[in-house]
């Protein structure tokens, strides 16, 4: 039963100083955001070097001091860095411990009427491009963000 379990693992070892890749998909938790890209945004993050293994298991990253998640990873979550990379791609600033993203209104960017009839807004969250920008129904902006005054921001039809 064991030998079965273990068929598709593998034994994954890092050392101290290794170059990796962190595994996140902040965007799968569906707070607020329902991206039409989904599978397009970056599923790695880094490189960032390993510090030390914790245990069988985890290591310790060195993140950038702006980093606001914990740095011990399962070694899953990693991927082993081939070759001379330069190019990294930063965590979200918006990535909290338990790796959830705050999303916060920034700024209202359009408004749209669907075929329904149902009102959207397209928002432009803090900490992301203007690429981010999501169409957001309106009745479930003014519920999550009472203190983002939308009727300010655009003149209604």
């Amino acid at each position: 039963m064991k030998k079965q379990a273990d068929w598709h693992r593998k034994d994954i070892q890092f050392e101290a100083g290794n170059k990796v890749f962190l595994k996140l998909r902040p965007y799968r938790h569906k707070t607020v955001t329902n991206r039409r890209n989904e599978k397009l945004a970056p599923r790695y993050f880094g490189p960032y070097e390993i510090f030390r293994k914790i245990g069988a298991i985890a290591y310790r990253l060195k993140l950038p001091p702006t980093a606001t998640i914990h740095p011990v990873f399962h070694v899953s979550q990693l991927r082993r860095v081939i070759g001379d990379y330069t190019a990294s791609s930063e965590l979200p600033a918006t990535l909290t411990e338990n790796l959830k993203v705050i999303m916060v209104p920034l700024e209202l960017m359009g408004v749209r009427q669907k075929e329904e009839g149902a009102k959207e807004v397209l928002i432009r969250w803090k900490n992301l491009s203007d690429y981010d920008a999501t169409w957001e129904p309106y009745e479930r902006v003014k519920q999550q963000f009472p203190s983002f005054h939308l009727e300010d921001k655009v003149i209604f039809w």
